[in-house]
């Protein structure tokens, strides 16, 4: 798939062109098609998930220092500093000292005990990656880009709402000694390199033990933090399931004691990690799916309203795919990375990948796959040689002056938008919109009276993909 979204990409906002309209700016708002709380009714319709690109430049930076021996699943979290102007990533490597090994680094042996550690890199464009040499943590008296020793599952996030500068960053991890779980913790930087020391979180009994998520949930005005709970007395062949557990706090201090609220379609199929954000009004999860028979690890896609109940889109369904052969730096495993960069001309999805199983031996690299703009899933006909129907719940007739679609609808396609009165009776229609397009104004060959009561919307799709529409004053 060609992505040619830089054209359109840039969000405008101005009115449609209904008679009397006058140009200004408004507040919009983007209904993702997953949302089915938004949508009444659907024909030869299905919703599949979004065509994620990989970098030509894949991997973009993987094990070449020496005090990297494994990335094993790197969790990764990556940000973009518009005050600084630069790509972040906190990474989550093995460490170990060179006499810690059982073997030699080229046959990738076990080590007596696996120590995890946070590292640091920065990146101007997000491709070219830099391990800045600090003196934070020396390796063996000569600088690195290792931040902290002995913290596993790290997830860092840049917090937009701290109100205490020396707690900009925000750390929630496990304290790890000699390769097994001590305590869950949480820490706090202004610079996101120089950490405080760690707040013990007395009533987590859980492990905790794999990419734990926090994030600002605007709708629940609190933290959210998703992380990993075990059934250890599953009844199936399978003893041992992994689970997705939540905890939410106020004050990144107190924290609820977590709660399970999301399993894997069967025991083979475990949710081994799953990063959350909040994104077009409702949550995003990345569920990393751990394929116990093939001991491999995809990305798949869920979305929830509340953080609490989740819906999975496609599932068995990459968002991510692997790489398609075998010693391709993805192959084996793939975790997605804690919050993707929202840009104008698209979605990037940085991600952890490895070119092993799970459990065997494997060499890992930051990997990026991009997405169009609000392309994290579409709506499309099931049988494409018939035109599918996709129709929205009521809406306020005024919404209408700000209308914009973004769709895919290639070289043979096209979308149209029928407006439906009350009563289901078609009001106003559309010009049929071809092209890859994003936030794309929709004209109208039949304007609809903006004089009058609730509307629905009806999408109809051609040999066409769907993500999302944008209506104004809030309303969609």
């Amino acid at each position: 798939m060609t992505i040619n979204f830089m054209k359109t990409a840039k969000i405008l906002t101005f009115c449609l062109l209904l008679p009397g309209a006058v140009w200004a700016e408004q507040v919009t708002k983007t209904t993702l098609l997953l949302d089915s709380t938004r949508i009444a009714r659907t024909d030869n319709i299905h919703i599949t998930v979004g065509r994620a690109v990989k970098s030509s430049a894949n991997p973009l930076f993987g094990e070449d220092r020496p005090w990297e021996p494994r990335y094993d699943n790197m969790y990764p979290n990556v940000i973009w500093d518009e005050e600084a102007r630069l790509y972040k990533c906190w990474y989550n490597p093995f460490l170990v000292e060179v006499e810690d090994w059982e073997g030699s680094n080229p046959t990738r042996m076990r080590w007596l005990y696996r120590q995890s550690g946070l590292c640091y890199a920065t990146s101007e464009d997000g491709i070219h990656w830099v391990k800045p040499a600090m003196n934070l943590w020396p390796f063996n008296g000569r600088p690195s880009n290792i931040l902290l020793r002995d913290v596993h599952g790290v997830g860092v996030f840049r917090d937009a709402h701290a109100k205490q500068p020396d707690r900009r960053y925000k750390m929630f991890y496990v304290n790890e000694k000699y390769g097994r779980r001590t305590t869950v913790a949480v820490r706090f930087s202004a610079d996101g390199l120089r950490w405080g020391e760690p707040i013990v979180l007395d009533n987590f009994s859980i492990w905790a033990d794999t990419h734990n998520n926090s994030f600002w949930a605007p709708t629940l005005q609190r933290y959210v933090t998703i992380t990993r709970d075990w059934d250890f007395h599953n009844p199936g062949p399978i003893n041992r399931v992994r689970l997705v557990a939540r905890t939410e706090s106020e004050d990144f201090v107190h924290w609820s004691d977590p709660e399970v609220v999301f399993r894997g379609l069967d025991d083979n199929l475990q949710i081994y990690a799953m990063p959350v954000f909040y994104y077009a009004g409702i949550y995003l999860g990345l569920p990393a799916i751990f394929n116990i028979s093939e001991d491999r690890v995809q990305v798949e896609l869920a979305w929830s309203k509340d953080t609490r109940n989740w819906h999975r889109v496609a599932p068995g369904v990459p968002l991510i795919p692997r790489g398609e052969k075998r010693g391709d730096f993805d192959w084996g495993c793939v975790y997605a990375a804690a919050t993707p960069i929202i840009r104008p001309d698209g979605i990037r999805l940085y991600y952890g990948g490895s070119d092993g199983p799970h459990y065997g031996e494997r060499r890992g690299g930051l990997g990026l796959a991009i997405l169009g703009p609000d392309g994290f899933a579409a709506a499309e006909p099931v049988d494409r040689e018939r035109k599918g129907a996709i129709t929205t719940v009521s809406l306020a007739r005024e919404a209408l002056s700000e209308l914009k679609v973004t769709a895919d609808a290639g070289t043979d396609g096209d979308v149209q938008i029928v407006v439906l009165d009350d009563q289901n009776v078609e009001i106003a229609r559309s010009e049929p919109l071809t092209g890859s397009i994003s936030a794309h104004p929709v004209i109208w060959s039949v304007a609809p009276d903006p004089d009058g009561g609730d509307v629905k919307l009806k999408f109809i799709l051609n040999r066409a993909r769907l993500y999302s529409y944008q209506t104004s004053d809030g309303e969609g």
